[in-house]
């Protein structure tokens, strides 16, 4: 609809510009043929034109019929009629094309506010409708792997990693209530209430941030994708809390927010399959 009302609007002002080329036209020829009558010549190349400027005299002697003698010679008044009418229809053509323009240009604003109101309650409805979709989404899964940390390889203290990892696991454990499986060299904890993931976060930032000789890399994974979460473990982000795309419209869909979020990275898992890796950053 909106492009047939534009099409209306382009070929109006063409008809407007077309109709006032011609009146330009006929006041050009129309005073050439009155200097015809005056010298009382013959122009071959206006007899084309003649037939529509007899029109137009015929209708300005119909309004106003009047002649003026100069000595010999009469000047027919019906030319200068003509004329003046001509000119009065051009500035009228002229007049209606620009408010033409006018309303062309407040039909295109109201069209686009029009349409503007209409993408906003769509883009409303469709976040809304993720949102939905989103929050139904309340378990996740935390998977730990650990290493001994660099600095540490070389030291004269031996340290016992085991050790190390469970004393890691009792500690999450006393925080959460929550006990770990093995799962893929690592430690896996499963959730239920995504909502509260800033708990969560809580726990294993001190985690990371403790003294203790072990390098960490800690992967979420919101619903059950497992397979994602092991690429993820891939990775070794180590040092870091990091998660995938869809877990991050997960967390955004959350009320609060008590973590920043940034993107660590864009890796290629297949030929037209990319993954987009986000961290958890503490907010300063």
């Amino acid at each position: 609809m909106h492009k047939l009302i534009i099409w209306f609007f382009n070929n109006l002002n063409n008809i407007g510009q077309t109709l006032s080329l011609i009146c330009s036209f006929l006041i050009m020829t129309t005073i050439i043929y009155w200097l015809e009558a005056i010298f009382n010549a013959h122009w071959v190349w206006l007899d084309f034109i003649k037939p529509v400027l007899d029109s137009v005299l015929n209708i300005a002697n119909n309004i106003l019929p009047f002649s003026i003698y100069l000595g010999e010679t009469t000047l027919d008044g019906k030319y200068i009629i003509a004329v003046i009418l001509l000119i009065f229809i051009m500035f009228v053509l002229r007049y209606l094309i620009e408010k033409l323009s006018d309303l062309k240009f407040d039909y295109n604003n109201l069209h686009n506010k029009q349409k503007k109101i209409f993408e906003n309650n769509f883009n409303a409805n469709l976040k809304n409708a993720v949102v939905s979709k989103e929050i139904k989404i309340t378990n996740y899964a935390v998977l730990i792997k650990t290493k001994l940390h660099k600095k540490f390889t070389n030291s004269k203290d031996r340290f016992d990693v085991q050790e190390q990892n469970n004393i890691m696991n009792r500690y999450i454990f006393k925080k959460t209530n929550v006990n770990f499986e093995l799962y893929n060299d690592g430690f896996l904890y499963k959730f239920d209430d995504f909502n509260k993931i800033d708990n969560i976060l809580d726990v294993l930032f001190k985690v990371i941030e403790s003294t203790a000789p072990l390098d960490y890399v800690i992967c979420i994974q919101a619903g059950n994708n497992m397979e994602q979460l092991n690429k993820l473990a891939e990775l070794e982000y180590f040092g870091k809390i990091i998660f995938c795309a869809d877990t991050l419209l997960r967390y955004k869909c959350n009320k609060s927010h008590r973590y920043g979020t940034q993107c660590a990275g864009i890796i290629q898992i297949s030929e037209d399959k990319t993954l987009e890796i986000h961290e958890f950053q503490k907010i300063l």
